[in-house]
């Protein structure tokens, strides 16, 4: 999974996953040819660190992921985003620019979503080369410009808020603030102009039949054209409702709130025995080489009822994954029911890492290596040999390699660059080697 801990794991394969994997050749290595146009597909899932995946995939709780992406494809072993935060991060994989240049900073207005000149992105860099376009789940923190409440306590999307960013052919956008409930949520259905209200179904598992519908959908409309889906869940951030907090966390300076995370309810309490790891950065006894920010902000270790409150919400995170696992092998399904299997490329990640006590911290956004290195897994679906890649990757390249990948080109002075050059047989002679 990291750099320096590469883990064998089990393969264990389904009736499915054989039948989508056998045919493909199996000498193949690399990605498609630059301008191939491939079907890409972007999972992209909200504050996964390399940690919570591992401990996910070590208890078996990932067998779809192990087989699509351990067992063949590409790991990223040295994968960082740039800025560990969501709104900004997901401004960077949609414009392949650094925070400072897209001008997303923040989550919060005026910096976060409303910061953002869409008029300019991946989706519509694809759009204007021919690609279908599809996105299903959260997009920018604030998505929806109101956080009005009517007085019943329940939040109401107002009709003249309704917003399609450019470049979508079909949108199914989580609205916010209800992103953040895994029960009672409103999606906004860009083709219909409505906005669907979700009561009482588990969120990944809506988004799992939203990303397929739109598969099914391509496919039947104009089975010629490539697609380009991004996916990406909430899980397994925390949820926002009040009736969720289960505890805080004394730093010292000042409490933090940790909310709980609902996973569906077949997988609820299946991580009850797991045990946070301990790292060598965890709860350190003495941080007087530290900044003074953090030496102010936690100026106490945590205690026993801290760690417990911490490692609760470390286990409904892992339960959490269990749904994205699953919805990995639905996207794969309907490929496979379409006949996309071959010629599709697959990518997996997060906007950001987490801190779970390491360094006395239980969040994001410091650039701590916890926060900023991510996961990330590219898999062309003909290629059925595993391969590790331990250059230095930023999730600034993910849009000029997907756009190298369609054979069109950033409109934008993008920041990042392809990782094309990395699947080829001759490594790159130069590559980064520090990033901002």
């Amino acid at each position: 999974m990291t750099g320096r801990r590469m883990i064998s794991f089990a393969v264990r394969v389904t009736g499915l996953l054989l039948s989508v994997f056998v045919a493909a050749d199996a000498a193949a290595t690399g990605l498609l040819a630059p301008g191939s146009r491939p079907n890409v597909i972007v999972i992209m899932t909200d504050d996964l660190d390399e940690m919570l995946l591992e401990t996910a995939v070590n208890a078996g709780f990932m067998p779809v992921l192990e087989q699509t992406f351990l067992a063949a494809g590409t790991t990223m072993t040295s994968s960082f985003v740039t800025n560990s935060l969501c709104c900004p991060s997901r401004a960077t994989f949609l414009t392949g620019q650094y925070s400072h240049n897209h001008g997303v900073l923040t989550n919060e207005s005026p910096y976060g979503f409303h910061a953002l000149d869409d008029s300019s992105t991946l989706a519509t860099w694809l759009t204007d080369a021919g690609y279908l376009t599809g996105f299903v789940g959260k997009y920018l923190n604030g998505y929806w410009g109101r956080k009005d409440l009517d007085g019943d306590g329940v939040f109401t999307p107002p009709a003249e808020t309704r917003y399609v960013p450019p470049g979508w052919y079909q949108w199914q956008g989580l609205i916010d603030p209800t992103t953040y409930d895994m029960y009672g949520y409103y999606i906004l259905n860009g083709v219909a102009g409505t906005a669907e209200w979700y009561p009482d179904r588990y969120q990944t598992e809506v988004l799992a039949e939203k990303a397929i519908g739109f598969i099914d959908a391509v496919e039947a409309q104009n089975d010629g054209a490539p697609f380009f889906l991004w996916v990406s869940t909430l899980a397994p951030h925390s949820e926002r409702s009040a009736e969720t907090l289960v505890c805080s966390i004394d730093t010292g300076s000042k409490l933090v709130d940790i909310n709980s995370v609902r996973a569906a309810s077949a997988y609820l309490g299946t991580a009850a025995s797991k045990i946070l790891p301990k790292t060598q950065s965890f709860n350190e006894t003495n941080i007087d080489d530290k900044p003074a920010w953090l030496r102010n902000f936690a100026p106490r270790q945590l205690n026993a009822q801290d760690i417990a409150c911490i490692e609760q919400s470390f286990r409904g995170k892992l339960e959490s994954l269990r749904s994205v696992d699953d919805l990995i092998g639905e996207v794969l399904a309907a490929l496979e029911r379409n006949g996309e299997t071959s010629g599709t490329v697959l990518m997996f990640t997060s906007d950001n890492g987490y801190l779970y006590g390491q360094h006395r911290l239980n969040q994001k956004l410091y650039a701590y290596e916890e926060t900023i290195r991510v996961p990330l897994y590219i898999r062309d679906l003909s290629v059925t040999t595993a391969r590790a890649e331990d250059l230095t990757v930023l999730n600034n390249d993910l849009a000029p390699t997907i756009t190298e990948l369609a054979g069109a080109a950033p409109v934008l002075a993008v920041d990042g660059r392809s990782l094309l050059p990395l699947f080829a047989d001759v490594r790159p002679s130069a590559w980064r080697k520090r990033f901002l």
